[in-house]
């Protein structure tokens, strides 16, 4: 393969990542609160309902994350990805028919691969293609999941208002195969990564911060736990509704949460390559710990929730690329395969509790408040762990320096 081949397999690849992203992450699940808001007004269930389809997807992916990450790296990637693809849109198409039995909660335990694969999927295929700038390219994929949220939000309320939720979830679940088929073809369709970049991408294997286990695993859960906060996406269009806006307006300000996302996973993914994991966590969870702090009080006018939920949209590149990256830089390439499933787990298990508890605080006081100051909290745990990490990983190479005869 020459070097022009080289160049255009690996933009190729990055596309194919994007779509790939795109169909994991962008067009189903990332509309789902403009759903839960049509089908709740629609169909007339409960917020406490609503809440447990949302908790369900959340606890089934935090009970399952370690064991597909580990299917994940054992078994054959692409067979990996197209089962996650396959069991997300069969949720969705199970709605149809299950908002009065029990199929409601099969579909939401049928969101499970988003909280693992979705995670790990782009940013190791990524690892293989750009071993020296994985986080930028990584940052670019994972943002397209936030780039197609944000245009099919407004599409996706548009569609329940003129054709009903049922038509509009049929119509995503179809364009979310298709974007999936194009984008595994542009990642495996077209051959491997030459040996030359497999070779490249081991030489930048890390090697981990040189502390202990107990030590590391507390502060990489600690500046993760934030991730959390994407939860609240499934219910922002009904936050906003309860605040006075319509359907249409909480989902452009669910847009505005996508903005956040695609600009905080290119911001991020880049700057994690230049200054490093631990100084990225800490912009990334105050920039969303500002941003929930004003949305959950309701600070300023309509404008100022835009400018909050853009910077809430920071959360997600928490929840997608921060976690492996944190994992191979705490616990180096190797050992966090067996790390990184644990903290996804923890973070989504979090998640699954704030889920859970939402739709019955709001049925009880009418209000989210309380949850968005919660994730409020976790950032301020975040940004401290981040910065205790980088404390801890600068003294272990100052003393790892061999001292002058």
């Amino acid at each position: 393969m020459s070097v022009n081949d080289l160049k255009t397999r690996k933009i190729l690849a990055l596309i194919g990542a994007c779509l790939f992203q795109c169909a994991m992450i962008g067009i189903l699940s990332n509309s789902n609160g403009v759903f839960m808001a049509a089908i709740r007004e629609a169909e007339g269930i409960s917020m406490t309902q609503v809440s447990a389809n949302s908790s369900i997807r959340s606890v089934s992916g935090a009970l399952v994350a370690t064991a597909c990450t580990a299917l994940f790296y054992k078994a054959d990637k692409k067979k990996v990805m197209v089962g996650a693809i396959g069991v997300v849109v069969l949720g969705f198409l199970l709605m149809l028919i299950g908002t009065d039995n029990m199929l409601w909660y099969v579909a939401a335990f049928c969101g499970f691969p988003i909280n693992s694969i979705g995670i790990l999927a782009v940013p190791y295929a990524m690892q293989k293609w750009f071993p020296d700038r994985s986080g930028t390219a990584a940052g670019i994929a994972m943002a397209f999941s936030g780039i197609v949220g944000a245009i099919f939000n407004p599409v996706a309320a548009s569609l329940c208002t003129s054709m009903g939720w049922r038509w509009a979830i049929i119509i995503f679940c179809i364009l979310t195969v298709i974007f999936a088929g194009m984008g595994l073809f542009l990642l495996f369709g077209l051959g491997k990564p030459p040996v030359a970049q497999t070779k490249e991408a081991a030489k930048v294997e890390t090697e981990g911060v040189d502390a202990p286990i107990r030590l590391r695993f507390a502060l990489v859960t600690g500046m993760t736990l934030f991730s959390a906060a994407s939860i609240m996406l499934g219910y922002m269009s009904i936050h906003m509704e309860q605040l006075g806006y319509s359907l249409a307006t909480g989902a452009f300000v669910a847009s505005c949460i996508m903005c956040g996302n695609v600009s905080g996973k290119l911001l991020c993914g880049w700057l994690s390559d230049q200054v490093g994991a631990w100084k990225t966590m800490a912009v990334s969870a105050g920039a969303t710990g500002i941003g929930s702090t004003v949305l959950g009080l309701g600070i300023g006018s309509e404008s100022v929730m835009y400018g909050a939920a853009f910077l809430f949209g920071m959360a997600f590149y928490a929840l997608t690329i921060a976690i492996p990256k944190c994992c191979g830089a705490a616990y180096g390439t190797q050992l966090a395969k067996k790390y990184t499933g644990m903290h996804i787990t923890i973070s989504t298990g979090v998640g699954a509790v704030l889920a859970f508890a939402a739709g019955p605080i709001f049925d009880a006081v009418g209000s989210f408040k309380l949850i968005f100051l919660i994730i409020s909290a976790l950032c301020v745990l975040a940004v401290v762990s981040a910065l205790t990490m980088e404390i801890v990983s600068k003294r272990a190479e100052r003393e790892r320096k061999p001292v002058p005869a």
